[in-house]
Order: structure tokens, then sequence, then C-alpha cells
């Protein structure tokens, strides 16, 4: 059901994603009488354990991603923590093994034939936790053994045919010292998937640390049923009327952004990445949340405007689509599930007319919520009906996404105790070493502060790069703040040390307020990376393409002609 009744309410700026699909779930169940998925569920026929079944779209794109590059972590999910006390180690291992024989995902294994991408439910799937002892260690040695062993486990590829598709590791770091590391395949999980393998967790933990029986109620459905029911006809056709939507929202969309890289994009993107972590001020986060609201939007409908100028002052163009993830779980019956019913919507920005970014604001509250009354329409159905180009190493539509993280739910020392039956648990994060996208812009609110991170293909961009675009998108929020009606493309970008730069840059010289020029300025930077890549792409367009060391000849044939005719610094 649309939102569009609502559309000039100010309280939906109060309002988190979240928030918003749950007020079209309850909109719509008092538009019209709908069947549960309950019930849509249960008039199917029963599917006995160990037949095949259909891959659902979203698992199709991952297992083909898998085949087309095997042995990456790009599609894994983890969760590690520190655990402080004493740990039964047999109770941890039982809690886990209950999790697999309670959720149909985690006995899933994934296959083919004749070509069709399969699925299929094991009865059972035996689970063993890892345990690594690195007691004999000083602890800081300890320590950063275990970060690199959570490293490795975190990408080292799953058997895709071999459930269960999650493992967990017990890592001694010293007497009642632990870190359990956690990861899972994307294909099986999603993010709020981790969260209920983490309660339940806990709760069977304690249960088996005290003979107690299970806790946890019985699940209401099954995720490989809610597969079938998603591919059976009826659903197919109530999803056709959404695909539409998407189709006419992008209809004419090239689907590419041309960021600028600092390597050649190669013929299949590498899924190695790093991240880069920032913070915006307390003072301009608070500005930048009350323009929001004083425009009647929410925060993430502002930041992902923000990021759409962003990208579209860099990349030079004024089509963008950047993609957001929906955790697609409106149903009360998939809540307790794990299984992947994450969706990506591929929200689209006009910047042709240079609008004020308060106008851009109003078009982008008005396109999210119709969007989210679209929501459930599977990013692979809407693809198959665009006529978008593919571009090998490129993803299809988006290469960016935007996430706008809930702050995590803060629990007293004494309860998160409690929760796991007495030990002290603690953060364990070892280095980011994945991307999925070019670049992925994630936000959070964190006392009073808006904290970001930027995930990015290292195949394509340098740090320094990444860290001057947090600068120029805290920045461009400061601009916001300063003169929200400002025409987006001319709202300011370069903060004063990479305004410095540039100026330096042209005067052809270094300059006391650029870092990192080397002696020479310009040219000098060209002569270097001639040196280091000659033949790599320097300038590329639809007629010509140089190399660095083809441009360098060029530019030093150039100059010598301007000084033969008497050009020398300063003068014009």
């Amino acid at each position: 059901m649309s939102l569009s009744p609502l559309h000039d309410d100010p309280r939906l700026a109060r309002l988190t994603p979240r928030q918003l699909a749950l007020l079209r779930q309850r909109l719509a169940a008092g538009a019209a009488p709908q069947i549960s998925m309950s019930d849509a569920v249960g008039a199917l026929p029963p599917l006995a354990d160990g037949t095949p079944l259909p891959q659902s779209p979203a698992q199709q794109r991952m297992w083909f991603f898998e085949r087309l590059q095997p042995g990456t972590g790009a599609y894994h999910l983890y969760q590690h923590c520190r655990l402080s006390g004493a740990l039964d180690a047999a109770a941890l291992e039982a809690a886990f093994a209950a999790i697999v024989a309670r959720h149909a995902a985690l006995r899933t294994g994934f296959g083919e034939e004749g070509g069709q991408p399969l699925q299929t439910v094991a009865a059972h799937a035996p689970f063993t936790l890892q345990r690594l002892d690195l007691s004999q260690l000083d602890f800081a040695a300890a320590h950063a053994a275990a970060l690199d062993y959570a490293g490795a486990e975190t990408q080292r590829p799953f058997d895709l045919a071999r459930p269960p598709l999650l493992r967990a590791s017990l890592v001694t770091l010293a007497p009642q010292e632990y870190a359990l590391i956690v990861v899972l395949h994307h294909i099986i999980a999603d993010a709020w998937s981790l969260n209920v393998l983490y309660g339940e967790l806990q709760a069977l933990y304690r249960a088996h640390a005290t003979g107690a029986p299970s806790p946890l109620a019985p699940l209401p459905l099954a995720f490989p049923d809610i597969v079938r029911w998603q591919a059976s006809p009826p659903r197919q056709a109530a999803l056709a009327r959404q695909v539409a939507f998407w189709h006419q929202a992008l209809d004419g969309s090239s689907g590419m952004l041309e960021l600028p890289a600092d390597a050649p994009r190669g013929p299949s993107l590498s899924p190695a990445g790093e991240r880069h972590a920032f913070v915006v001020p307390p003072a301009l986060s608070r500005s930048f949340k009350a323009v929001a609201q004083a425009e009647g939007a929410t925060l993430f409908m502002a930041l992902l405007s923000a990021f759409q100028v962003l990208l579209a002052r860099l990349a030079s163009q004024d089509d963008v689509v950047v993609g957001t993830p929906v955790a697609n779980r409106d149903a009360p019956e998939s809540e307790p599930l794990i299984g992947l019913f994450v969706n990506t919507l591929a929200l689209r920005a006009d910047l042709s007319d240079d609008p004020a970014f308060t106008a851009l604001l109003a078009r982008n509250r008005q396109h999210f919520l119709d969007a989210l009354a679209h929501a459930e329409a599977p990013l692979e159905r809407i693809l198959d009906g665009l006529r978008i180009e593919r571009v090998p190493g490129r993803s299809t539509l988006f290469q960016t996404m935007f996430v706008l993280q809930a702050p995590a739910a803060s629990a007293s020392e004494e309860a998160a105790q409690a929760a796991w039956h007495g030990l002290r648990p603690g953060p364990f994060e070892p280095p980011f070493k994945a991307a999925r996208f070019e670049i992925t812009l994630s936000m959070v609110e964190l006392d009073g502060a808006l904290s970001g991170v930027i995930d990015y293909s290292v195949a394509l961009f340098e740090p320094a790069t990444i860290a001057r675009m947090a600068e120029q998108f805290t920045q461009l929020l400061a601009a916001i703040v300063q003169a929200p009606a400002t025409p987006v493309l001319r709202l300011d970008l370069l903060p004063a040390a990479q305004r410095a730069q540039l100026l330096a840059l042209g005067d052809g010289g270094a300059h006391a307020d650029a870092p990192g020029l080397p002696d020479g300025g310009l040219h000098a930077l060209l002569a270097r990376q001639a040196a280091l890549t000659p033949q790599a792409a320097a300038i590329m367009d639809d007629d010509i393409e140089l190399g660095y060391a083809q441009l360098h000849a060029a530019a030093t044939a150039l100059a010598a002609r301007l000084q033969a005719a008497g050009a020398r610094p300063g003068s014009h």
C-alpha cells in the first residue's frame, strides 16, 4: 500500500527505515484483508528433507558469484566477540548444534542439476566447535595471533554443497579469556540473522550450562518453505505490480557511476577491500539532523541525499543510483528465522536541473516512501526487465551502497553478563578485508555524533583517495547546514587543506598548506607515476587512450615548446 497520504506528515521525520516499513505493513493490513505468511506457506504441499527446491533470486545471485569468483570471502557474514570468565566449551558447542538443528537454513546445501541452481535441506548437519589454544603465548601475542586467525577464518571459503554454512571457533587467549569467532555464508543468512543467532546462542548456552530445557519457542516456519511460497504463482503475480513500479522509476538509467578511480577497472571486480573510519563532529551532526527534521525528512533521507550529491559531483553525472538494504521482514513470522530475507532498493536521484538541496531532499523523501511501499520486489527480478548494459567488472545498476545503521542496543554490564550466564562479553574485530561494491558508506549515530565507515575496493582506490572523500562528505554536510537551499552544484565540497593542495597543483609547485606534494609539483607526480606504471591508462575517452609514459612524454614536449616561446613560471 502507498504511503502517499502521509507524505506531508512531519512525524515521518522521526521514523527510522524499519519503523517506516512497519507503518507500511500496518497500513496495508488495515486497508484490505490479507492472508498471513503462515497460512500461505501452510497451503503449500509438504516437502520432505532431502528434496531439492529452487534457490531464491538473491541466493542465485550469490551462487553465480561464487561460481565466477570462487574462494573469496566477499559474501561472508561474521560477528566475533571476546568472552571472559569460566566458560563451558561443551555447553557452547551444544548450543550451536541445537541452533543448526532448529533452523532449516543452516542445514541447507547448494548445487545445481541440469544447469538449474537448487538447494536441499538435510535432516541433520553435524556441527563441531573448532578450538584453538594460544594461552602458551603472552597475552598481547595471543591477542594478535587470534586476530590473524579470525581474519583468515572470516575469508576462508565455504563448500556450499556441505552444510552447515556456519562455522565457529573458540580461541583460548589466557585462562578464562576467550575469543569466539563466528562466520556464516550470506546465501543462508543476513545481518538480522546474526542477531537471531546470538540471541539464541545466549539462551541455549545458559540452558545447556545449567542442565535446563531449551527456553525457545518452536519456530513458526522454515525458511526454505518461505522460498517456495515466494516462487508460487500467486506471490509472483503480486510482486509483478511492485516490479513494474521499479521499472518505471529506473527507466532510462545508465546504471553506471563513473567515479574517478586510481586504477583502471578490470574485467572483474576484486573482492579485496579496506575500511576507512571517520566521525562528523557532534555540533555539525546535530545541525544536519535539525535540517532534516525541518524539512520533514528522516536522517536516512538527508544523509542519502548528501551522499548522492557527493557521488554526482565526483563523477560529473546528474543521474545517480545508490543501493540500500532493507530487512524485508514485515511478516512477524519471519522475525525469529535465520535466512536470507534482505532485499536491496535501488534509489535514484535526478540532479539535472541543479535543484536546491532542500528540493532534492523533498524528492528523495517521497521517492523513498514509495520505494518502501514496493520494497518486496526482488532486485534480481527488477534487473531482468531493465534495458541496462551489463559491463564486466561492474555491478549492475549501482556500484555504491548507503547504509544507516541503527545504534546497538545498550545493556548494562550486569545484563550483558546475565545474558551470557556470567561471562563478560566484549568486542573482537579483525581488520576489514572485503568489498562487495566499489564504495559502501555506512553511518550510525553514536553519542550525539555521526560515525561513518567507507568500505572500498582496493583494486580501484588508494587509501588517500577515500580519506579525501570522507573529508569532502563532512564538508558537504557543513555546507548544507550553512545554506540548505543552495543549488547542489554550488555546495562547497573542498575542506581548506584540499583547496590549498589544488591551488598548489595549479601553481605547478609545492605549497606549505598542501602536505603530500613532492618537490616539483604536478609534473613530478606524473613523472613518478610514469616510472611506476608506464603502460597503465592515464587518460581515456571514446577516441583515445594514453598511458602514463605517453602522457608524460607529451607533457614534457609541450613544456619545452612553451619554454622555447618564452613562457616562465607566473606568466600567462
